[in-house]
């Protein structure tokens, strides 16, 4: 059956031929990737056969044969730039689309019937999933707009968002949309508190914006429209707080203490100038739900009971992770909880049987209502005999991610290779809609596997990002996905340049452990582009959000010299912003805060940290400004003014006392303050007035 077309996938349909920025062809000569990705041999002969007719202008041939492939029910992928793969249906609607007018005018009259009487079916069972799926599938007949048009109206009455944005972007791009159109794409926008994407938007519907907007009987520009949800999105988004939070004096409480089992449970770590250990956050989280905070560490889930102050008691979810302290122990490198408002949700990885190799992992999809004093609700366990098939042996990795009714997780599993793939859960639920698989590659050795026996280990994928409706996921496989949030059909898949096998017998300092692939991090989308930091590679990849009419995607590779993290990019400047070690001077080798504009011509840095000073959790950008926390202190830098340290707080005096280092930790954003959370303290930093 063929699924409902998400966001992506209609905005693919809509615009088949849209050109991306100007690529970057190769970023090394020597390229090095092994990685599988499955291919329909199947399609790529309908399509040769489909271009050897066109070339040949036998029109009804050539356009019999990519309607073939748009009629296919499957997911099938199929090769169609350098390095980068499109889903069978996207690759036939960009080739129909290069076809000239004269051919475009004989699809028309081979099946603008057959979509004409879809799309009246369709009206008939006032469907708009069927609607935007005629559109999909008969994308240059008439009937197509009909059906966006139907589709975009028919959804927004019945308060289906989905639908109702999908088909608005696809009149958008094809230059159909009216007013009410872009409104509702707006509306969208709003509701998610995406303020760049109604920023975006609105570029994009320039020429709109003079025209009349009917609402409630009476009509306004639709660029007043505009002018309000971004009033609205600035007053939600508390804009003067967090604009006092970076620009004033802050004061710092300490909320809670953390079990003494917390701290126990962590691993050890050893600084070393020379090696300069791999970055190692802590798993700890902390999300805001009915209005209390509830902290995720290793030993459980606690909500915080008291408003501030170090003696507010703590109250641990009814029932430990750890069953039996002999069996599992919690293997999560990150165990971040979301929230809708009611719910959390997170997923929990316990590693089996110590003495297994590797050890047996089983992934929980857990709920927790928090409007019902904490109770749990089990929403899918990997391992039970009732998991659907596709779930086997998966271990989830990174906090789920919210879309809709639908909750998004990556995860791998251990087989011949690592295979990665996407999942996509209800959240009510937890049932299965979809799962897409993307990769399957060994993991790379690294240098300091040389003088032991190496058991091929799971590679984990990296925390997805959701934009636009598109999930992006770097599988730290040699791939970067690009798969349509709502239906799971791949928008794009990309093949970078992993690390190359080491000879092991021979020191080479781009294969040693902490300078070959890069810290953990998710993609970042800056405007246009795509930022990935893969585990499994040198460089940094630039690319754009849809691949060029030649099928590129590369815009710029940069080389990873001597960084280690991206922690992350501010839109705004348009800066990503690293950390990595110094390499001369007195203190070489001390951690370095460095900044690059999207062009690599612009490169910032901040003086140079203390010796030992280390990161000790995840930072924060916030209105340009980046919130950083070490062992020492809780930094505060200004990126529009040459990346220098603005101020900071140390470590409170009574507990510096005592020699505490776990205070600082990750930190986010609930509400008008910062929390930080670490194995031993939950902290909260607000403006001093």
């Amino acid at each position: 059956m063929i699924r409902a077309l998400g966001f992506a996938a209609c905005l693919a349909a809509a615009s088949p031929c849209a050109a991306a920025p100007q690529v970057y062809v190769e970023e090394d000569q020597d390229f090095s990737n092994s990685a599988f990705v499955r291919v329909s041999e199947e399609v790529n002969a309908e399509l040769f056969l489909a271009r050897t007719r066109g070339e040949e202008q036998a029109w009804p041939a050539a356009i019999n044969a990519y309607q073939r492939i748009l009629d296919r029910a499957d997911d099938a992928v199929v090769e169609f730039g350098p390095r980068v793969y499109l889903s069978a249906a996207e690759a036939a609607r960009r080739r129909l689309g290069e076809l000239p007018a004269e051919a475009l005018s004989v699809y028309e009259g081979l099946f603008g019937a057959k979509a004409e009487a879809a799309r009246r079916q369709a009206l008939r069972l006032f469907d708009p999933a069927l609607l935007l799926r005629v559109a999909a599938r008969y994308p240059f007949t008439s009937a197509a707009r009909r059906a966006l048009e139907e589709a975009s109206a028919l959804a927004f009455e019945r308060g289906a968002r989905a639908p109702a944005t999908a088909a608005a972007a696809l009149l958008l791009e094809r230059g159909w949309a009216r007013p009410a159109d872009a409104a509702r794409l707006a509306l969208a926008l709003a509701d998610a508190g995406d303020r760049r994407g109604l920023a975006e938007l609105r570029e994009r519907a320039v020429a709109l914006l003079a025209e009349p907007l009917h609402s409630g009987g009476a009509a306004r520009p639709l660029g007043a429209f505009f002018d309000e949800l971004a009033a609205r999105l600035e007053a939600q988004a508390g804009g003067e707080e967090r604009r006092r939070l970076c620009h004033e004096p802050l004061r710092l409480e300490v909320l809670a203490r953390l079990p003494l089992e917390e701290r126990a449970r962590m691993p050890s770590r050893e600084y070393d100038a020379v090696k300069a250990p791999e970055l190692a956050f802590p798993p700890h989280a902390v999300a805001l739900a009915a209005g209390q905070v509830w902290v995720l560490g290793l030993v459980g889930l606690y909500r915080l009971d008291g408003a501030s102050g170090g003696d507010a008691p703590l109250v641990l979810y009814e029932r430990e992770f750890e069953h039996d302290p002999n069996y599992a122990e919690i293997a999560s490198r990150s165990l971040e909880p979301v929230g809708d408002g009611e719910r959390l949700y997170f997923a929990l990885n316990e590693s089996g049987l110590s003495f297994r190799t590797p050890p047996d992992e089983v992934s929980q999809l857990i709920g927790i209502d928090a409007a019902r004093d904490g109770q749990s609700v089990l929403l899918l366990r990997t391992q039970l005999p009732g998991a659907p098939e596709e779930l086997q042996d998966f271990v989830f990795e990174g906090p789920p991610v919210l879309c809709g009714d639908l909750l998004l997780l990556a995860g791998s599993r251990l087989r011949a290779n690592t295979e990665c793939a996407l999942f996509a859960f209800e959240r009510a639920s937890g049932r299965l809609v979809w799962s897409r698989f993307l990769a399957s590659a060994s993991k790379v050795s690294h240098y300091d596997a040389r003088l032991r026996m190496v058991v091929e280990e799971r590679v984990a994928p990296s925390p997805l990002l959701v934009a636009g409706g598109v999930a992006y996921c770097v599988t730290n496989l040699g791939v970067v996905a690009a798969v349509d949030a709502l239906s799971g059909a791949v928008v794009w898949l990309f093949k970078y340049n992993r690390i190359r096998p080491v000879d092991l017998e021979a020191f080479r300092r781009e294969s040693y452990f902490d300078t070959g692939g890069w810290h953990r991090s998710p993609p970042y989308v800056a405007g246009d582009q795509v930022v990935a930091a893969p585990e499994d590679s040198r460089f940094l990849y630039l690319l754009a959000r849809r691949p060029s009419p030649e099928g590129h995607l590369l815009l710029r590779p940069s080389f990873k010299e001597g960084r280690r993290a991206l922690l992350g990019v501010e839109p705004e400047e348009g800066l990503l912003v690293f950390a990595g070690e110094r390499g001369q001077g007195p203190r070489i080798g001390c951690l370095e805060i460095s900044a690059s504009d999207l062009a690599g011509s612009r490169v910032l840095a901040t003086p140079a940290f203390e010796i030992e000073e280390r990161l000790s959790g995840r930072p924060l950008l916030l209105e340009r400004t980046l919130f950083l926390p070490t062992s020492k202190a809780l930094y505060r830098i200004a990126l529009d003014q040459d990346l220098l340290i603005k101020d900071h707080l140390p470590v409170p005096e009574p507990l510096a006392r005592l020699g505490e280092e776990e205070v600082f930790g990750n930190l986010f954003l609930l509400g008008d303050a910062l929390v930080s959370v670490s194995p031993g303290y939950v902290l909260r930093v607000r403006a001093a007035r």
